[in-house]
């Protein structure tokens, strides 16, 4: 198991980003509530399959030590690579997907690569269009979602370079994001999981239109971590908060978007604890009895921030590595 032990010295939320998502340390010291379980148990719906997506086929070209770029349509897509000291050959891949306004190299900043050094994990910090994913919300006021551009291809193109380029594990693949980039890696568990085994999820669910177009090809890994009086994203769901005033669409409850997946997943049931010794209270939702490689897990924390979370007595990135760590065995 992994511990978050030197991870990030400080005790607050990491928002990062820019504009609302601009980095930050935010103290909060907020009263536990009562548990949260999910109060219905949503069903699979009739699912249409997503527009097929297209790798590029023009030629990936190195820009500098670990950098990348590659252009799909007319847009050039560029993203940066950090491998760990043992190596890259048959190792797992991670891809960190940052928030709206964000940057690949903004999120360098919340200790992943201590743990994936540790740990031999091969890390990617890709960069979306004008600081915004095309996560699948409609009316999103950005270029990303009015062109619209195909991240998911994008994305792919991204693991397809390692697996080539570094020998990265092609079966050990994950995605992890925050806001925006956590509602791209959610739609690429409906759109890719023949790519992505693993989602993780921080301040972020999916598009509320998405769960009746998913129509994942394997069971999915899948990990939230959320505020549950959240005021960007809200945790029951409902229009994402945009201060500038744009459009920037709704988002699903989280606990329907993880009873969706656990029914996907035919899971039988459901526990639901606190976390020991966390501070503000968060409480884990666990879905039990789910199909071989699928795993359904929401940390809902007890703040009125949205953000990366590190907290007395919890990390996000502790909490993330220690769930992907399960998955991505030597």
């Amino acid at each position: 198991m992994l511990v978050g032990t030197g991870l990030l010295a400080f005790v607050g939320v990491v928002v990062a980003g820019c504009g609302i998502e601009e980095t930050q340390v935010l103290g909060a010291t907020v009263a536990p509530t009562t548990t949260v379980a999910p109060t219905t148990t949503v069903a699979p719906t009739t699912t249409v399959a997503p527009t097929t997506t297209v790798a590029p086929t023009t030629t990936v070209a190195p820009t500098g030590p670990g950098s990348y770029a590659v252009t799909i349509g007319d847009r050039a897509r560029t993203w940066q690579v950090i491998v760990p000291p043992s190596g890259t050959q048959g190792r797992p891949f991670v891809v960190v997907l940052h928030g709206r306004d964000g940057s690949g190299a903004g999120m360098r900043t919340l200790g992943l690569e201590a743990f994936a050094r540790r740990d031999g994990v091969v890390l990617a910090y890709p960069d979306a269009v004008e600081g915004s994913w095309n996560d699948g919300r409609p009316g999103v006021d950005s270029v990303a979602h009015r062109e619209p551009i195909d991240d998911v291809g994008f994305l792919r193109a991204v693991v397809a370079d390692a697996t080539t380029r570094y020998g990265v594990d092609a079966r050990r693949v994950v995605a992890v994001g925050f806001s925006n980039g956590a509602m791209m890696a959610t739609r690429l568990a409906c759109e890719a999981a023949d790519v992505f085994g693993s989602v993780a999820a921080v301040a972020g669910v999916a598009a509320s239109e998405q769960l009746n177009r998913c129509n994942p090809s394997r069971p999915v890994a899948f990990r939230l971590v959320v505020s549950r009086r959240d005021p960007t994203v809200p945790f029951t769901g409902g229009p994402i908060g945009a201060p500038s005033g744009r459009s920037r669409g709704a988002g699903a409850s989280a606990m329907a978007v993880a009873a969706w997946w656990a029914a996907r997943a035919g899971c039988s049931g459901s526990t639901s604890v606190p976390v020991p010794d966390s501070a503000p209270t968060v409480q884990r939702w666990t879905a039990t009895g789910c199909a071989p490689g699928a795993e359904v897990v929401v940390d809902s924390l007890d703040l009125n921030a949205h953000g990366w979370f590190e907290q007395r007595g919890y990390s996000a990135s502790a909490a993330v590595w220690t769930a992907l760590s399960s998955r991505l065995p030597n």
